[in-house]
């Protein structure tokens, strides 16, 4: 079976697996708008960078949780589109939200969603206050 059988079309709902898509989508994102932004301000390269170099991470342990406690290992295309770094992270932060919501029955996935918003956040402090 092909890593391509295991990707699924986009579902629309607020799940832990659209979660790791968003998430990794987020990554590539972040990172294209971060290689752009040097051109325009160092302070939102910088917050950027920041922001991609963990983010895979989260993404990663969230989606080892969820598969190991469901056996799903199905993983949606991503649905979140911006081409603005503020507003984009804004929807991501409350697209994790809704999945926190969701989620009452994977605690401990819980915790890992509170620091990708915390992630998420002290990007847009960095993007919004340090020029």
């Amino acid at each position: 079976m092909k890593l391509t059988d295991k990707i699924k079309p986009s579902v629309t709902k607020a799940t832990v697996p659209q979660l790791v898509a968003e998430l990794l989508e987020s990554s590539l994102i972040v990172h294209k708008m971060h290689l752009i932004a040097r051109s325009r301000s160092y302070a939102e390269h910088q917050a950027l960078g920041g922001f991609y170099d963990e983010i895979s991470d989260f993404a990663d342990s969230i989606y080892e949780q969820f598969a190991g406690q469901t056996s799903t290992v199905e993983i949606p295309d991503a649905m979140i589109i911006d081409n603005n770094p503020i507003t984009y992270l804004e929807k991501l932060a409350k697209f994790v939200e809704q999945v926190h919501s969701n989620s009452a029955e994977y605690s401990h996935l819980q915790n890992q969603m509170d620091e990708v918003k915390s992630l998420i956040f002290a990007t847009l402090y960095k993007l919004k206050y340090l020029k």
